[in-house]
């Protein structure tokens, strides 16, 4: 387990995920999702969509959340 404190100011974004995810979407395009996503719930599905197009089947899931 990682462990970070951080301030939370305001259009934060954080991302919690698996292996799954970060194993196979790249960077790029995970920074891409997160900036142009305007909800959450909507990056977290696009995220689950990269990663299945790009073979991840096992241990997938994802936590976005905005501070606002």
């Amino acid at each position: 387990v990682d462990v970070s404190r951080q301030r939370v100011v305001e259009g934060d974004i954080y991302l919690l995920c698996s292996d799954g995810v970060w194993g196979n979407v790249s960077e790029e395009d995970i920074f891409s999702t997160l900036k142009y996503c305007c909800h959450p719930d909507s990056a977290c599905k696009e995220l689950l969509a990269l990663a299945l197009k790009e073979g991840g089947g096992d241990n997938l899931s994802a936590v976005v959340i905005r501070q606002s």
